[in-house]
Parts: structure tokens; sequence; C-alpha cells
């Protein structure tokens, strides 16, 4: 666990494994309907950014990662939906949901389902929303961060409390997986990305293009910002006026998460904290062999980003809780997993599909063949990096029954 920052401050109980729950159960709608439950063991509140027709994924996310023993103990989480320009028929069933969830955060001005991307509108709502949700908290040291999930990540919600437990003193904090780039208000882009420094910036002439300069910004996967950084951010009129000429583009292509570092770069007495690189990556079906940005989930894995499908969210809560026969790689089954991303089917769906058994035997024959030039790299993701990847992969197919054993031939 990282070294606390805050020393002799006083950390937050937290509920230990198999005791009894130290808290009543904690849902979103507590903390909507006039903060009557809200708690100070509540360490995390959690929105995720999830599309009004996206109910399967949500879902899938309450049956994974959301059944996590803090979730309505030290953790509370909230979908976040936008209301504006979204059918009646699909408000109707949203409101249906809620209902039953109780789990919903509405955003009435926010339109939504329009673009496939969160829109900074949305972002800047959402955090909007959490300062007045709980301002109630605001200048309490026992106040909960506040964090910004997609609902293509996966999030190892115990794992992130213990990571950030020794920020808890840091007043403006700004955590996460840390890029930097210049920006263009104006067009709301991004110029010169880099994981650090400005050379990009300088090498692309960002400067001449009317960019700002290069600034640091968490990725969107997962953002984890205090709750005095977030009421600053929503009482900034810069940032209102900003978010509101994104939410009138609507139709610009933008990304959200460097759009929030350019309105955090102009508040005062920012902390950033840079997630470690070992406890962030996209989905992928190899072992770490050279900490690539994709590669297999594992019990280290704090956020999982990429995960297109509900399977392949399946698959991964499988993964990091140990779930899965590792392959001689220290991997799950390769095979399982590009089933799952791919193919978008996992375990019963596979044996009960003719189609999925085609096209991974498919799959199978030309990815572990690294002589086939016709073979783009692209297919078959990462096995065709390496000798090994591609032995990996062969031995995987095999095991899987989608290639006949050595023994067989």
């Amino acid at each position: 666990m990282a070294r606390s920052l805050c020393t002799g401050t006083p950390t937050a109980q937290r509920n230990p494994a198999g005791e009894q729950p130290l808290t009543p159960h904690l849902i979103c709608a507590d903390f909507l309907e006039a903060q009557r439950r809200s708690s100070e063991l509540v360490r995390l509140f959690v929105g995720i950014m999830t599309g009004p027709n996206n109910r399967e994924r949500r879902d899938a996310v309450r049956q994974t990662w959301m059944s996590y023993p803090n979730v309505g103990f030290s953790v509370v989480a909230c979908f976040v939906i936008g209301r504006r320009q979204v059918p009646n028929a699909t408000l109707a069933r949203m409101d249906i949901e809620f209902a039953e969830h109780r789990d919903l955060l509405f955003l009435p001005s926010i339109a939504d389902g329009c673009v496939k991307m969160v829109s900074i509108g949305k972002m800047h709502a959402f955090w909007v929303a959490a300062a007045g949700i709980l301002r109630h908290h605001h200048r309490s040291a026992s106040a909960p961060l506040i964090v910004k999930v997609d609902d293509d990540s996966f999030v190892n919600l115990p794992l992130l409390e213990v990571a950030v437990e020794p920020l808890n003193c840091l007043s403006r904090l700004y955590y996460g997986a840390i890029g930097f780039t210049g920006y263009q208000p104006a067009g709301f882009q991004n110029c010169g990305f880099a994981w650090g420094g400005g050379a990009a910036y300088t090498r692309y002439g960002c400067a001449a293009r009317g960019a700002h300069p290069p600034f640091p910004f968490v990725l969107g996967q997962l953002q984890v910002l205090s709750l005095p950084l977030v009421v600053a951010l929503a009482a900034s009129a810069d940032a209102t006026e900003f978010a509101a000429a994104a939410e009138a583009a609507l139709d610009t292509l933008a990304n959200e998460d460097s759009a929030l570092g350019h309105m955090i770069s102009m508040l005062p007495e920012v902390t950033y904290i840079n997630m470690p690189s070992a406890a962030w990556h996209n989905l992928g079906c190899f072992a770490d062999l050279r900490r690539s940005m994709y590669r297999t989930p594992t019990n280290a894995s704090i956020v999982v980003h990429r995960i297109l499908s509900v399977a392949a969210l399946r698959f991964t809560w499988d993964a990091v809780r140990g779930r899965l026969p590792p392959s001689w790689l220290g991997a799950p089954e390769i095979a399982t997993c590009v089933e799952a991303t791919s193919m978008h089917a996992y375990g019963s769906q596979v044996s009960r599909s003719p189609h999925v058994i085609h096209r991974m035997q498919n799959w199978c024959r030309r990815c572990s063949n690294r002589t086939d030039a016709t073979v783009r790299k692209s297919e078959c993701y990462e096995s065709l990096g390496t000798k090994q990847r591609a032995a990996a992969t062969l031995a995987s197919c095999r095991r899987s029954g989608y290639l006949p054993s050595e023994r067989s031939r």
C-alpha cells in the first residue's frame, strides 16, 4: 500500500472482510433524496457514465464489480444518464429501471445517446451534480472522494479504496492515469498528446495553431477528484461557460477527459497524483510481458478499460478474481479471452453457438501461424507480436479444442 501523504491524519474505518457491515446499505438514491442517509463512512462516490440504451451493460456492471462487498457501505455508485433529446419510450424504461434499482443519477439538461463518447457537457454536469449532492460534506475531514468512470471500464473497488486512502488529506486532489496535451478550446481539440513533457506540442506546431501550452490531465477511464476540487470546478464561471459551448456543439467529436484537464488547469493549488502504470490498462489477452497498454486483467488491476461487451466484462470479473484456468504464460486462457473480447461470447454462450465456434476455429488457424503473410497483425491482436505469444496462442487453441492436438495430427 502507498505510504500516506497525510501523516497524523486519522483514516476512515473500513469494513474488514467477513465482518458485519458497519453502516446501513446505502444506494445512489439515498444521496439524491436530500442527503438524509449520507454517511461519514462513505469514502468513494462513484459516477458511471452510461447511455440511455445501455441497460444490458448496466445490469452486467451491477452483477460484477458493483457487487464488491464495499459497495453500499464505504462506496456508493450511481449510473449517470442525461434525459434531454431521449425518446419518451426510452425515458419510460429508464424510470422503471430507477424504480427497480434506485441507482440512476439523471441529468435533465444534458442530451444523451446522440454520440457514442461521453460529451464534455455531460462530464461537467456530473461534477456539478456531485458537488450539490455532497455539499453537506464540503468542509468535513471525512468527505468522500468523487470518482468518474465509463461503463466500458472495470473497477476493482476494494483496491481503489486502498490506493486513494493515503491521499485523503489533499484538499484539491486530481488522481488517475496522467497524460499531457496542449489544447485548442475553440474546437475542443487536443494538440500534441504525450505521456510527459512538451516535445510533441512543439513537434506538431501547436502554439502556432492557437493551442494552450501542455498541461497534465487524467485519462477518462477513471478519474478521482476530492470534493473541494469538485466544488471549485462547479463554481468556476469559466468552466461553466466552456461546458455550455461544448454542449451547444454536441456534434463536435471531443475528448472529455482532456477537456476536464483544461478546466482544472485554470484552478489553483491542484495536486496531481499519477496512478501507477501497473494498476491500469486496456483489456488484452496476453500476460504483462512488456507492460503493454493491452494486457490480461489480474487482481492487481485497479481499472481495466475498453471492455466492449457484456461477455468481456464477465470475463474480466472472473479473471480478476482468479476464476479462470491459467495458461502457461500465467494469464487466463488466450482462446477464452478472444471469445469474450472479439466474439462477444463467454462461457455457455460459446458452447451454444456454432457461429462463434466456427469463427474461433478460423481465428486460431490464422493467428497461431506466424509464417502466413496474409494475416494482419491487427486481426490477431497481440498474438503475432513474438514467437512466445504465437506459441501460447497455438497451445491455448489446442487446449480449447479449436485446433487438433499434436497427438491427433
